[in-house]
């Protein structure tokens, strides 16, 4: 199984260096997901907690099916709502993107945050050549999709 991860990690390394790397990265993600199960939890980064589908992965975290290192999210509020629910640790949450991105070197980035907010996900991560999941849309208008 891993050595299937391994090559669909390098695919994407491939097509990022060619200019494919949008499609490529969420396919391999994708792909990396299905490990889930079967190998480690997969090292993930949350970013935002805006979308109602941020509960399925903390869900999944609960159940130790899949590693949250951290979850960027500026909104407190959100943060304590999340905390108490989830009974999520203090150190799990940041608000500097770049940072964790570094710092965490996660597997992949999970972006439940606006929509108006997921290219600036997309272009911390991708050169960092860090897959990302973004739910959708990517982009709010055209000229965010062409870009």
């Amino acid at each position: 199984m891993s050595n299937l991860f391994n090559r669909c990690r390098r695919n994407a390394d491939k097509a990022f260096r060619h200019g494919g790397a949008l499609k490529t990265a969420l396919i391999a993600l994708f792909l990396m997901i299905g490990f889930i199960s079967q190998a480690q939890p997969l090292k993930v980064v949350v970013v935002g907690m805006t979308h109602d589908h941020v509960h399925g992965i903390l869900n999944y975290y609960r159940e130790k099916r899949v590693d949250i290192v951290a979850i960027v999210e500026p909104n407190q509020s959100l943060v304590a709502r999340y905390k108490k629910q989830y009974k999520l640790p203090d150190n799990l949450f940041f608000t500097d993107l770049n940072k964790v991105l570094k710092e965490k070197r996660p597997a992949a980035v999970l972006a439940f945050n606006a929509i108006d907010e997921h290219l600036a996900v997309v272009e911390a991560a991708l050169p960092l050549r860090i897959p990302v999941m973004v739910e959708k849309p990517l982009a709010t208008t055209v000229k965010d999709a062409l870009h």
